[in-house]
């Protein structure tokens, strides 16, 4: 079913607006007075944050949450600029103290200046805005808190898919810096193959293959670093993506920077990396035999016929049926 961008801009309003109720934990508990709001909001607080925070934090966020209840209300009524100054005067406040309870809000400033950006079309604002945001949730992270880094992931997942389906390049650059921030998360790294997924053939060749490389480097990060990989996940997640590229130029080109990757990364090579190219090369050795011809030759160039590596390479060619 079609839906108009009036209706894209209405789901996503709804789903910020839903997240900042979230984070303002029910506003008709707070007006009583200071103590009651104190108490609801330190006994009923998302667990997470309530753990890492002392009450003197706490009191400080339900300060700061106080404040973007103005910035929400002039939101709802379209009074972006009027909203903007508010955003601006609480930005201050983390100039002077950069302090978690700061930062966790501050995030909350961009996605809220994020949508603001989205419905004016600043594209640039909404990567800009949001990438800082997820600049914020490392530092979090590393501090051993980061209660909101899945839903960050999530709003600039969920503007990419927008702009891929429009078939904007800034969906693809979208794309692209979400996939910094899932290099190192294995849970997080499903939801940027998502991305990859939507409406890719509205995409042209060189920006598809530039999405596409990017998250197969992802996908050989984990392939390498993490000893628990499964080798046939690997590939046939790449088989499953390869099929985007099969009719678009420079698919041989392609084929060689992964290979390159492939051997950059994995410089003394194991038997496991060997393994599963040569399982890559059985996949396709049926359909594709000028291609596996070229597989073979990359392959063995890179790898001098004395190296120990390089025997094995020919070893596991030779199980797999193919004449060296």
């Amino acid at each position: 079913m079609y839906k108009s961008s009036s209706d894209i801009d209405t789901h996503l309003e709804d789903q910020i607006f839903n997240r900042l109720n979230t984070i303002i934990e029910k506003k008709v508990f707070f007006k009583n007075n200071f103590l009651n709001k104190e108490d609801y909001f330190f006994n009923n607080f998302l667990p997470d944050m309530k753990n890492f925070f002392d009450r003197e934090s706490l009191l400080y966020v339900c300060f700061l949450i106080k404040k973007y209840n103005g910035v929400l209300d002039e939101l709802r009524n379209n009074n972006f600029e009027l909203a903007e100054i508010f955003l601006s005067e609480i930005d201050a406040m983390f100039s002077y103290e950069p302090t978690i309870p700061n930062l966790v809000i501050k995030t909350v400033a961009n996605n809220v200046m994020a949508y603001r950006a989205y419905k004016y079309g600043k594209n640039e604002d909404v990567l800009n805005l949001l990438i800082n945001s997820l600049e914020i949730d490392c530092t979090l992270e590393e501090e051993g808190f980061a209660c909101m880094h899945f839903h960050k992931i999530q709003t600039l997942h969920n503007i990419a898919r927008n702009h891929l389906k429009q078939n904007l390049k800034s969906g693809v650059n979208l794309s692209l810096e979400l996939m910094k921030y899932l290099s190192t998360r294995q849970g997080d790294f499903r939801l940027g193959k998502f991305v990859l997924t939507q409406e890719k053939n509205e995409l042209s060749a060189e920006l598809c293959r530039k999405l596409f490389l990017q998250v197969f480097n992802d996908l050989i990060f984990h392939f390498v670093k993490f000893e628990d990989s499964n080798d046939m996940y690997f590939l046939e997640i790449y088989r499953r993506n390869l099929s985007t590229l099969r009719h678009k130029e420079n698919y041989l080109n392609f084929i060689e920077e992964w290979l390159n990757i492939v051997v950059h990364l994995d410089k003394n090579p194991s038997v496991r990396n060997l393994s599963s190219i040569t399982k890559f090369l059985k996949l396709y050795s049926d359909r594709l035999s000028c291609l596996t011809i070229f597989l073979i030759k990359k392959l063995l160039s890179f790898y001098p016929s004395e190296m120990e590596g390089s025997k094995r390479l020919r070893s596991n060619l030779e199980n797999y049926g193919f004449s060296i």
